[in-house]
């Protein structure tokens, strides 16, 4: 589902960068990471947690606005490549129907004085 990673991490800081390093390759049919350009700047979009099956994220969070899918970009990596994003950008990965797996390691930074701001 599309979704911005700042809605639910509940942290002070704007400036949380997220780094995904494709350990496979991550394409289109495998679902790699889509993006939608723009998102990371103005408002937090209103979401809704869907609990849905068939979507890996915890609580099934889900942007609960209309995004123009014509505006997403893929972001296909090979193995060794990674892509980095701000965590308030929109984004997404589809299904994996592919006859492999997409492996990959998420890291994350933030700066020092970063703290958790939801559920303390």
């Amino acid at each position: 589902s599309w979704h911005q990673d700042t809605k639910y991490w509940g942290l002070s800081s704007e400036n949380v960068v997220s780094a995904w390093i494709a350990l496979s390759p991550a394409t289109e049919k495998s679902g790699c990471l889509r993006v939608m350009p723009g998102t990371h700047i103005g408002r937090v979009l209103n979401h809704k947690d869907r609990y849905h099956s068939d979507n890996m994220l915890t609580r099934g969070q889900e942007i609960d606005e209309k995004l123009n899918e014509n505006n997403a970009v893929l972001m296909p990596l090979k193995a060794g490549q990674m892509s980095i994003h701000n965590y308030r950008l929109a984004h997404a990965s589809g299904p994996n129907v592919s006859l492999d797996r997409r492996i990959g390691i998420s890291l994350h930074y933030m700066p020092p004085d970063t703290k958790q701001v939801v559920g303390n």
